[in-house]
């Protein structure tokens, strides 16, 4: 039922013409069990799909009363949601280059002596995928080479 909610809209309330003649929607406590059930899966759907938007946009269809209306503001939503992804892709790349960065800087950050090293790693290895741990390692191996080339310039 809350399924059927999302892809057909919520229930049309029932209305009552009143003795005035005038017509008004029937309050819940007036409509039929099967009617109740429909408009509490209606509620579930509409908090379903609210909670799945973007504050903003949630701020744009917070308004509505019934899903049903959201039409335009759901296909911003889309949108929206599809522009968070990309936003969210870009950030993540950034984060990702970050530690390319650092290990770069660190790289760049050693002394003279280790500059056949720092050259060999920047050529052989790629820094994206190499981590602190291996980078580390690699240098270890050569800290004698690198002390005696420090040893030879002083």
């Amino acid at each position: 039922m809350i399924l059927n909610s999302v892809q057909n809209g919520p229930l049309v309330w029932p209305t009552v013409v009143e003795e005035d003649g005038t017509t008004r929607t029937k309050r819940y406590e007036e409509i039929s069990v099967a009617e109740k059930l429909q408009a509490d899966c209606d509620l579930k759907a509409t908090n379903i799909v609210l909670q799945g938007l973007l504050l903003d946009v949630y701020a744009i269809v917070n308004h509505h009363k019934v899903a049903k209306r959201y039409g335009t503001e759901l296909s911003f939503l889309c949108k929206a949601r599809h522009c968070h992804y990309q936003e969210k892709e870009c950030k993540l790349y950034d984060e990702f280059d970050k530690p390319v960065q650092a290990k770069t800087k660190f790289l760049n950050s050693l002394p003279p002596e280790w500059s056949k090293f720092v050259m060999d790693v920047k050529l052989a290895r790629d820094l994206h995928t190499t981590n602190y741990d291996q980078l580390y390692s690699y240098l270890e191996q050569h800290e004698a080479h690198a002390n005696e080339t420090r040893l030879m310039r002083e």
